[in-house]
């Protein structure tokens, strides 16, 4: 897809409107279909992601302000799928592979944009794609990025409850307060998958069975 590339590497540097890419995107999506690709937007995502990347390698700052321009198709992308938004992520961590700790602060901003999820992150970061015999878990940068996520999920469920007891001290209403306890339940039952999610891809490589196919 490289001649793909090119064209989104042109009309992102002239800023051309969104639209104006979509036949782009429609080819690498038919030839990827044509390769036997049971999901093009896997191949799409991993070519604008790194054009994104690219136009930003600069600086931090650049890459940042790039993913700004490019939001509204990102939090398209992001929205269509489990797989797409872990492509996003892999695409970031595969452009700065030398400098592991860039990708890890553009993961931690594209969380904040709501592109990709808590459960999308650990699910690449721990997922038998990217760990393959296990070797990942000595990144140091693979711990801070899972750390980092992690601490989102937490730090929000944890301003929620002194939210909640805000609530109770200014006197709200009885359905205020339902509210904010439903909206902290929810938050804590997610917490707890998110939990169990790493517990459960960590698993094969507690027990071994990741390694019995190897």
């Amino acid at each position: 897809f490289a001649a793909e590339g090119k064209q989104i590497l042109d009309g992102l540097r002239k800023k051309v409107p969104d639209e104006e890419l979509q036949p782009i995107f429609d080819a690498i999506h038919e030839q990827a279909t044509e390769a036997g690709s049971s999901d093009p937007l896997i191949q799409s995502t991993d070519v604008y992601m790194t054009t994104i990347c690219f136009i930003g390698n600069k600086s931090l700052s650049h890459v940042l302000s790039c993913i700004e321009r490019c939001k509204t198709r990102l939090l398209s992308i992001g929205a269509s799928s489990e797989a797409a938004r872990r492509q996003i992520v892999g695409s970031v961590v595969a452009f700065w592979a030398d400098l592991p700790g860039i990708a890890v602060n553009i993961i931690d901003k594209l969380l904040n944009y709501t592109i990709v999820t808590p459960q999308a992150v650990v699910n690449w970061c721990l997922g038998q794609d990217s760990l393959g015999d296990g070797k990942g878990l000595a990144n140091t940068w693979r711990y801070e990025m899972l750390a980092a996520t992690m601490g989102k999920v937490t730090n929000r469920v944890r301003q929620i409850a002194q939210a909640s007891v805000m609530a109770q001290l200014q006197g709200l209403t009885p359905g205020q307060l339902e509210m904010v306890k439903k909206t902290l339940n929810d938050e804590r039952n997610m917490m707890r998958l998110l939990f169990q999610l790493i517990a459960d891809l960590l698993a094969p490589y507690v027990d071994g069975s990741a390694f019995e196919s190897s």
